[in-house]
This record gives C-alpha cells, sequence and structure tokens, in this order.
C-alpha cells in the first residue's frame, strides 16, 4: 500500500507536467544519530538514514505561474525503536509577481499521507492544507510578508487525535545599510479536535479546542565579507489550555506539539567561511517549556506537572562539492542537548549528529 501510494503520485506528477514544462527538483539522502529520539529519560539510542525527495514542474502564463509538485519523505531508525516513517504529498500552487518583483502573492493547496512503523500505525493520518501568502517591499529597506493557512488532519486508528488548524503569520523585516536586519513576527494558530469522540475521550462538553499566539523578533549582521550573526528570540502564550484527561491513575492528551506549552526560546548562531570553502556555524539555543495544568503519569503511581529547561549546542559545516559529481550539498552536524525538567521522566542529555548529501536537478 505504501510503495503503490507512492508511484501513484509520480506518476500523476509525471501524467500532468507536460502540460508544464521541465521537471526539477531537489533529493537528499542522510543519516545521524540521536541519544534520545522521543525523549524521555529511559529510551534507548537510535541510529537513521532518511531520505527527501521534492519534483515540481512551472507553467507560466506573464506574471503569473502555476506550480504542480510532490513531496516525499521516508526515515528507518536502528535499535528496534520502530521510529520509522514516510510521508507524500501532492500540491499545487498558483503565484503573481508585480512588473517591479516587489510585490508578491501566491496560494496553494497540497494532500498529503503519513505512514508509520509497526507499534505507531496507530498515528498514521491523512490531511490536507491550503495557504494564501503576500510579500512586499517598501521603501527599499522594508519586507512585510504573511500568510494565512489551514490545515485538516484525520487518523483513522485515533479519531479523537483528527483536527482542523486555521492559523495566520504576520511578519516585518527592516534592512540597513550597516548588512543588518531586525525582524518582527507574529503567529496565532487555533485548533480543534473534530471529531465527534473527541469530547467523549477527552471528556469535554463540546469539541475540545486550544489557541497560542508567538510573537519572534530576530536580528543578523553581516561581521564581514565572510562572517555574520543571527539571533532570535521567541514567546508563547496559551490563550486556552490543551485539551487533557485526568482520571485516577490516568493521565491522558492528545499529540502534544506547539499547543502544548507556553513560554520562551532564545537562539544565536555565528556562520563564517573557513578554508577550502566550507561553511562553519557554530550556535546555541535555550528555551523554557511550561505544560500548564496537562499532568504526566509520575512515578509514585499519580499526576505530575511539567515544566522543562533545554539548552542545546551545536557544530555545523556546510560545502558545495566537485562539479564531477553534480555540485551536491554536503552538511554535517554534530550537538550536544540537556533538558532539565521537574518531571523525572522527562530529564536528559545526550548528543546528536546527523550528516546529508543533497542534488537539485
Amino acid at each position: 500500500m505504501k510503495h503503490s501510494t507512492a508511484i501513484f503520485l509520480l506518476l500523476l506528477l509525471s501524467v500532468m507536467s507536460p502540460a508544464f514544462g521541465q521537471v526539477t527538483g531537489n533529493v537528499t539522502v542522510g543519516g545521524g544519530y540521536l541519544a534520545h529520539p522521543v525523549g524521555v529519560t529511559e529510551e534507548p539510542e537510535a541510529a537513521y538514514v532518511y531520505q527527501m525527495l521534492t519534483l515540481g514542474s512551472v507553467l507560466k502564463q506573464g506574471a503569473h505561474a502555476f506550480k504542480v509538485g510532490y513531496e516525499g519523505q521516508a526515515s528507518q531508525f536502528g535499535n528496534d525503536t520502530q521510529l520509522g516513517s514516510q510521508r507524500h504529498g501532492l500540491g499545487v500552487e498558483w503565484f503573481h509577481n508585480s512588473a517591479d518583483r516587489r510585490t508578491g502573492l501566491s496560494a496553494g493547496v497540497q494532500g498529503a499521507m503519513r505512514r508509520h512503523e509497526d507499534w505507531y500505525q496507530a498515528y498514521d493520518h491523512e490531511e490536507a492544507f491550503a495557504y494564501a501568502a503576500f510579500k512586499k517591499f517598501s521603501g527599499g529597506r522594508t519586507l512585510w510578508k504573511g500568510y494565512a493557512g489551514y490545515r485538516v488532519r484525520q487518523y483513522d486508528q485515533l479519531p479523537e487525535e483528527s483536527y482542523l488548524e486555521p492559523h495566520v503569520q504576520f511578519e516585518v523585516q527592516r534592512f540597513s545599510e550597516s548588512r543588518s536586519s531586525l525582524g518582527l513576527r507574529v503567529r496565532y494558530g487555533y485548533k480543534k479536535f473534530n471529531d465527534e469522540a473527541a469530547p467523549q475521550v477527552w471528556e469535554t462538553p463540546n469539541l475540545p479546542s486550544t489557541s497560542q499566539l508567538a510573537a519572534r523578533l530576530s536580528f543578523s549582521r553581516g561581521l564581514s565579507e565572510r562572517t555574520g550573526l543571527r539571533t532570535w528570540a521567541e514567546y508563547r502564550w496559551k490563550l486556552s489550555e490543551f485539551p487533557h484527561y485526568v482520571a485516577d491513575d490516568v493521565y491522558d492528551s492528545p499529540v502534544l506539539d506547539r499547543y502544548a506549552t507556553e513560554g520562551f526560546d532564545v537562539f544565536a548562531a555565528l556562520k563564517t567561511l573557513a578554508p577550502w570553502q566550507w561553511w562553519l556555524e557554530v550556535g546555541a539555543s535555550l528555551g523554557d517549556h511550561d505544560y500548564g495544568e496537562i499532568q504526566f503519569a509520575a512515578l509514585d503511581g499519580g499526576g505530575q506537572s511539567r515544566q522543562d529547561t533545554v539548552s542545546e549546542y551545536y557544530l555545523s559545516l556546510q560545502k558545495t562539492l566537485a562539479r564531477t559529481l553534480g555540485q551536491p550539498r554536503f552538511n554535517l552536524m554534530a550537538g550536544w542537548r540537556n533538558q532539565d525538567s521537574t518531571h523525572d521522566w522527562y530529564e536528559y542529555s545526550g548528543v546528536f549528529a546527523s550528516s546529508n548529501l543533497s542534488w537539485k536537478f
């Protein structure tokens, strides 16, 4: 079933592309290692490999362009962690740019499916996503952009996890003559668990829902022709509590995601062009994530709240390789992640590493 679906999507793209134009894309193969792939204290480490493929074909008509595209991702994990999955998506987009290229509009829709391995097959799902976006340069140094999106996700085996998610994002970025930029991004999202099973499982009088507001302030500066600095700080507010269930010794909630926590994250990275055309980047981040009223099962059999403090440090290398190899982009990253938590099951530290080769065609 998994492979037949992928073949169907590729055949559909190949049939549609002659009406558009040349098919272009990107293929990436890579692998890595995670000391804590799920993010809990007691779990096996795992190495993994992954593959990504994007294909697209564009039809241009004056200031308008239409694109049909395919996205495919697959991963396989070792040490019997059963974390492998694959995702296939097919979408259509429309783009319009003004004559001076200072204003742009776009819109698109995508249908996608994700399939998991073994125990995690219960989380197999299908989804549809639609968006409309704009961007505009004004005054020569200011960029305004934003989008509105709507996602519908359906879980067949866990219908109480199915949801609708409308969300909007707005961003303004200001560029200066000193090779620096300052930006502000605001995002609002609302999630409603829309299956009739949801109120029964989470014991709410109506369809359970949650919402969140996030704001990010970013800054970047070119320190020289070969070195640049980028930083950002973000804060997230839960405007309504994430659905959860507490009864006797049962502590449950929908699949945890960005809506489940509030708090802050800060990030900084320094990137420089090293000898032999290697880009070297070092970075660090710090975050505080509060899960609010959500309860997690504790060692004593009761329920416990949770707040995590997460720090991460990494080093990455990037280089475009020889033309004889097709000029692939090589990426290598290694780092350390530490999570201090008020809940013992979620306190851990360990290394992570990844590498990949990416070809454009």
